[in-house]
């Protein structure tokens, strides 16, 4: 998988796509278990975004905080 950086939504589509292409009925082990590999990457790089996304929510929100006590 490429190791540049993606969106969140790309990084979702992947992972659906990789679900699809297990779920089938007509594909190889050999094709499944990379399909498997492809998606566990889309999701750890998922997990990845929306932690970085977290911190920095968390951040603005205490230099909000920070700012409104200075206010008062």
């Amino acid at each position: 998988m490429d190791k540049t950086r993606t969106t969140f939504e790309e990084q979702m589509e992947q992972l659906r796509q990789a679900a699809a292409k297990v779920n089938r009925e007509d594909i190889s082990l050999e094709d499944m278990m990379q399909s498997y590999r492809n998606g566990i990457e889309a999701a750890k790089e998922c997990l990845s975004l929306l932690g970085h996304a977290e911190k920095e929510a968390d951040r603005l929100a205490k230099e909000l905080e920070t700012m409104m006590e200075g206010k008062e």
